[in-house]
């Protein structure tokens, strides 16, 4: 136990943000980004199975016509 293990276990799950080993990395005082966060929280909805996670950048019909496309906000 620990926060060595908690860290070991964090990178396992996904993150690649650098974590300190300090107590308060439990109360969210490294910086992580987003995607790391989602490529984490796989693990529980995959089963334990970790999963390189993807962007969908727009919705297809069946005849490949775009219903909706993202358009990043500048």
């Amino acid at each position: 136990y620990g926060v060595k293990n908690a860290v070991e276990l964090a990178h396992r799950f996904g993150i690649t943000s650098n974590l300190p080993q300090v107590y308060a990395l439990a109360l969210g005082s490294a910086d992580v980004t987003l995607w790391d966060m989602v490529s984490a929280y796989s693990v529980f909805a995959n089963l334990g199975t970790k999963r390189t996670p993807h962007m969908i950048d727009s919705i297809m019909s069946r005849q490949e016509s775009a219903l909706e496309r993202f358009q990043p906000k500048a």
